[in-house]
């Protein structure tokens, strides 16, 4: 159940030849949901037997209940005027503050109050868990009430931001006015994430623990921007004009100074033919979230986490040979407790993403018909991109990955095969905030649109092509470190080559009938067609997800305030290609990171619209 409240205020003033506007928003949101989880502690049903025979572990409902409370206010104030002394240049003056206050509240279970013997309990319960009251949920408010806690988390995040902007021409040229903009900015930001204290001291069961987040950053900026008409009007230049920008600041987290730029070229040939091309360079630092996330853990079972628990029946060849290279049995059954899963921020390592931009196009507008084609040439390389591995990312990377061992096995920790108690368990899984070493895609990107009117109807037609070269991924170093055997994967399931959609509408009176298309070349994973299935040696694997065309149509009708909306999506109930599951990650047989496939079928729609 969900809750909303919101109230909203604007004003706009003027005192001569300036204008005041302001605005305030003010909202509160409240959550509630209610759901079951499973409750499992492992006790004993009396004094504990030295062969431990008499420990259980009873399995009965517990509610899962909780509610989400969040007050949030948003201000801006702007002062804005002209220069009267000039004819072109004007100035403002902006204001904005927002503060997020959120309270999280959640019932859980005392782990304390348990005597779990998994959690170093001592085995004696509070109540009997073995009643059948217990078991069937029927005294499920007496177990809550013996053992269940409701716990109160909070969150606090603010930003104030001030800058001041003045535009205007410089001077000008033979070819027009040099327009310009500069400005400086200041914004401070905080959060404050204070977990329950239950979760400080690492007693709720069957969830993870949580420590404080707590940061504050702030940036110092200035910026320009400058459009130059170069040349204008002289055989085979109708116009060229360069456009470029620069800022520069200061983060209080990162230290040092730092720099953006960009830098564009529009050259107009020919009334129907222009070039444009532009160079840049981008800037994210780490947020506040991503650097002083309070060190969490959590558990996962080890037949849920580890891909090499009977790695000898998988019909992966990656699992079946990294595992048997890390030396753990064919038979391994997995025995032992839960993993701990270790996540936190990246303060003290993590560094800000960069990249730079490359491309080049060209424009043909041809005078006789309503018509527009570009081709443009783009080139994205970033370097740090800040990402969060999760324990199921480390684990697929390390074991999952066509390079074995990889960095991402580092990041695991198992019991040596002479461990006295769970040989070859996993005891840890560490995921934080790290920064990708590169990640970089080129290609090509075909834009077109037309539209007519004729005496039946207005036709409309687009269509957008893009054609990559390359999709580079490095998590690490190096493709090997990464765990791939080539840098560029483009041509691999959920990285295809060539996406197209097409696009085409007539409208007619109070109709519009549209029709689209969506086109997605094949793709095709990095592992051998042939393999040892189950013992049988020279088993097939299909490793190539096919090519596919989709068709959505639509009607709507619109008159006055009425609208009405109606539709197929997927018309020819084309299904998704299917793979082997052992040749990637896959739902059934269907490639799972395939996502330009249509997993639905097809699909009717209707939409009532009117207008107040």
């Amino acid at each position: 159940a969900r809750q909303r409240a919101t109230a909203y205020l604007a004003t706009d003033f003027s005192f001569g030849s300036v204008n005041w506007k302001t605005q305030c928003l003010l909202n509160h949101r409240t959550t509630k949901t209610h759901s079951y989880r499973q409750f499992f502690p492992l006790v004993s049903d009396g004094p504990i037997a030295p062969d431990l025979s008499n420990v259980y572990e009873p399995i009965m409902p517990f509610p899962d209940n909780g509610t989400e409370s969040v007050d949030y206010l948003y201000g801006t104030t702007k002062l804005e005027g002209l220069f009267t002394s000039t004819d072109s240049w004007a100035w403002e003056v902006n204001a904005g503050f927002s503060r997020s206050n959120g309270d999280y509240r959640h019932l859980d279970i005392d782990t304390s109050k348990t005597g779990d013997l998994s959690l170093d309990g001592s085995g004696d319960a509070l109540v009997n868990y073995f009643d059948p009251g217990f078991l069937s949920g029927a005294r499920m408010k007496d177990l809550v009430n013996a053992i269940g806690v409701w716990d109160t988390g909070n969150t606090v995040y603010t930003q104030a931001t001030v800058n001041a902007v003045f535009t205007g021409n410089l001077f000008t040229l033979p070819a027009g006015d040099v327009a310009s903009a500069f400005g400086a900015e200041y914004r401070h930001y905080k959060i404050d994430d204070q977990p329950s204290q239950l979760a400080l001291d690492k007693m709720q069961w069957g969830y993870t623990s949580a420590d404080r987040t707590y940061g504050t950053d702030n940036v110092k900026e200035a910026f320009a921007e400058i459009s130059v008409p170069l040349l204008k009007g002289i055989p085979a230049i109708e116009s060229l004009t360069a456009d470029m920008s620069g800022r520069v600041f200061k983060y209080g987290t990162v230290g040092g100074h730092d720099e953006v730029w960009k830098a564009g070229l529009n050259w107009q040939i020919t009334p129907t033919f222009r070039l444009r091309g532009t160079l840049g360079t981008s800037y994210r630092a780490p947020g506040l979230y991503e650097l002083y996330l309070g060190d969490q853990t959590g558990f996962q079972s080890q037949t849920t986490i580890d891909p090499c628990i009977l790695w000898g029946d998988s019909t992966n060849d990656r699992i079946r040979t990294n595992c048997a290279a890390a030396g753990i049995p064919a038979d391994y059954n997995g025995a032992g407790s839960s993993a701990l899963i270790h996540s936190g921020g990246g303060k003290g390592h993590l560094k800000p993403e960069t990249s730079r931009a490359k491309s080049l196009g060209f424009v043909w507008a041809p005078s006789f018909a309503n018509l527009n084609v570009a081709v443009d040439y783009f080139d994205y390389d970033v370097r740090g991109e800040i990402t969060d591995l999760s324990a199921s990312d480390v684990i697929a990377g390390c074991y999952g990955s066509a390079t074995y061992p990889n960095a991402f096995c580092d990041q695991i920790v198992r019991k040596p095969g002479n461990d006295p108690g769970n040989p070859y368990m996993i005891t840890d899984v560490y995921g934080s905030y790290i920064n990708i070493n590169r990640e970089r895609t080129r290609g090509y990107d075909l834009q077109i649109n037309y539209d007519r009117d004729f005496s039946f109807g207005k036709l409309s037609a687009d269509a957008q092509v893009t054609y990559t070269i390359e999709d580079t991924t490095l998590l690490f170093s190096s493709a090997e470190a990464s765990g791939f055997t080539k840098e560029n994967q483009v041509g691999y399931i959920g990285r295809p080559k060539t996406v197209g959609v097409s696009d085409l509408s007539l409208q007619r009176g109070d109709w519009t009938f549209a029709w689209q298309g969506r086109y997605v070349s094949s793709t095709q994973n990095d592992y051998s067609r042939t393999f040892t299935y189950s013992g049988y040696a020279d088993a097939t694997r299909d490793i190539k997800a096919g090519w596919q065309f989709l068709h959505n149509v639509s009607a709507t009708w619109e008159k006055g305030n009425w609208g009405v909306m109606f539709g197929i999506r997927n018309l020819f109930d084309k299904q998704p290609d299917l793979i082997s599951p052992s040749a990637g990650t896959t739902v059934g047989n269907t490639p799972l990171y395939a996502s330009q496939y249509d997993w639905y079928g097809r699909t009717f729609f209707a939409r009532l619209n009117y207008k107040f």
